[in-house]
């Protein structure tokens, strides 16, 4: 009996170090480059363990038929690796998608690597998406990356990284790379990250007397600027911001300081965020409201060059870019290149605008990422496999030739021969140079398409864009971050207030309360570790 108590308080223990346990001080360390693998090393059995989906793979379309995007071109980059080095066997494991069954296994998964069996090599893992969060939430394998960083799960591989000069580190995002560090010791390498945007054209920010550094302030400034133009008699600036519609947390400055497991943030920045963001909520809804009142006709509002080439010029249900009745509104980093070469074609000067912290701060969100297990046998084998996820040829998607064969790294989707949303979700941490990659894929699907709308066909394919055109990309982030639980909590604080039907009744009460349960629960999270 009390061997068997103690097994169980054993084992309670050992679950903590996913939800709960304190995390292990990581010492400073400024670690000197470490030769990579010799061929003759690359042999054995490497084990993988990843996610059959990412941020735009239905889950209801990969759990039927087991396709996604993602799942195709990891296997495509593993074929490859078994070509250079055919005495290495890869075995890879998905995660279930199947909540239920999901559940079941994560658990005893956790349980078998905790007692140090089937514990993979190699973790390959998206962080989570909005969509995850409001309609299909997910168990993730790891709560908290920065958490397990630091809790020994994760081996330090920045030896190995910094000696691979082969890599050229230095041209991938050092703020968003800098994430995946603990006290000089490299445990994670992000792959893809996000920052809020917000898009708009040039002249309508002049027309509306708009000074662009109180847009670039901060987000508590950028909503003020709305509200004072909803008073001066023009809505349309607030109700068309949607700045909740995203990965709100990031509004906010740095929530959390894992090392000394403080909470960074008050009740009171919280409170005032969620209050800005349900004025403009109800704004919205009072624009809407007036609309319908006075029968004014419905039009989408299209911001995807797919949709722009397959709508015909005289047809008034859509409206491309940005107007004075929506002339900005915030997207993802993945969105500007169809926005840009929309404005291009139609003559307007597209203006990108970095949604920054209430403090002034701008944060990016990793999107998606790799490790090395601490219970590696051959470190230097799984380096070797990880480090091609931050090659050109995948992260510009532009592929692997192997000696007969040519291996796609192309992560987007498909839509008759266009690329469509980003489904390896992020903007590349090798951030430069990619946008010309992916213009001329665009460009190669138009040529075995046809349109509905010729002419502006032939004007984009006139079009050249490449990073010149998207100047965002050289504006400094001042930290990164991934994507967690504490993400899904706090967007249940955003729920009522960004869907302009349900915040009527909001309060300052509800905020208030919001506020102070957030950071308490924060701190919870933090003392769980």
């Amino acid at each position: 009996m009390k061997k068997t108590l103690a097994f169980i308080l054993t084992l309670l223990l050992l679950l903590s170090l996913f939800s709960c346990s304190k995390p292990k001080e990581q010492e400073v360390s400024e670690t000197p480059p470490e030769p990579r693998a010799e061929e003759s090393e690359m042999k054995g059995t490497l084990k993988v363990l990843s996610e059959r989906f990412c941020w735009n793979s239905p889950m209801s379309t990969v759990s039927f038929n087991h396709y996604s995007p993602v799942r195709a071109n990891i296997a495509n980059i593993m074929d490859y690796f078994r070509e250079l080095y055919p005495e290495v066997e890869i075995e890879v494991e998905y995660l279930p998608t199947d909540g239920e069954e999901r559940e079941f296994f994560i658990k005893q998964r956790r349980v078998a690597m905790m007692a140090g069996k089937e514990v993979p090599d190699v973790y390959l893992m998206p962080t989570s998406s909005l969509t995850e969060m409001r309609s299909e939430p997910m168990e993730p394998l790891f709560k908290d990356v920065a958490q397990t960083m630091r809790s020994g799960w994760f081996a330090d591989i920045s030896g190995l990284y910094n000696g691979d000069t082969d890599l050229h580190t230095e041209e991938l995002n050092k703020a968003v790379m800098d994430a995946g560090t603990v006290g000089g010791a490299r445990y994670v390498l992000p792959l893809g990250y996000e920052i809020p945007v917000y898009m708009t054209r040039s002249d309508l920010i002049d027309k509306a007397g708009i000074d662009r550094e109180r847009l670039n302030a901060g987000v508590d400034s950028m909503i003020d600027v709305f509200l004072e133009l909803n008073e001066q008699g023009d809505p349309s600036w607030a109700a068309n911001a949607y700045l909740a519609d995203g990965m709100a947390l990031s509004l906010l400055p740095k929530a959390a300081d894992y090392d000394a497991e403080e909470a960074l943030i008050e009740g009171k920045q919280v409170e005032e965020l969620l209050l800005d963001i349900a004025e403009c909520s109800r704004i919205a809804g009072a624009e809407w409201q007036r609309k319908q009142d006075a029968g004014e006709k419905s039009v989408g509002r299209g911001l995807f060059i797919y949709s722009y080439i397959n709508t015909k010029s005289k047809e008034d249900t859509t409206v491309f870019g940005f107007d004075e009745n929506c002339p900005g509104v915030k997207q993802s980093l993945t969105n500007l290149i169809d926005v840009t070469a929309i404005g291009k074609a139609m003559g307007q000067e597209i203006e990108f605008i970095p949604v920054r912290a209430s403090d002034g701060t701008l944060n990016a969100e990793i999107t998606y990422w790799g490790a090395v297990s601490a219970g590696c046998g051959n470190k230097k084998l799984a380096y070797e496999f990880l480090r091609l996820f931050l090659t050109p040829e995948v992260q510009h998607e532009t592929g692997f030739q192997g000696k007969e064969k040519f291996y796609s790294t192309e992560f987007f989707s498909m839509e008759d021969g266009i690329p469509g949303e980003m489904s390896l979700a992020g903007w590349p941490v090798r951030y430069k140079g990619f946008t010309e990659k992916r213009w001329g894929r665009v460009l190669e699907g138009f040529e075995n398409i046809n349109s509905r709308n010729e002419k502006r066909k032939r004007e984009l394919m006139e079009l050249t864009i490449d990073d010149s055109d998207l100047p965002i990309l050289d504006v400094p982030i001042d930290s990164a971050r991934f994507i967690s639980s504490i993400d899904a909590e706090f967007y249940e604080y955003i729920r009522p207030i960004e869907n302009y039907l349900e915040v009527e009744n909001y309060t300052q009460a509800d905020a208030v309360k919001a506020g102070n349960e957030f950071v308490r629960n924060l701190k919870y999270h933090l003392a769980e570790g």
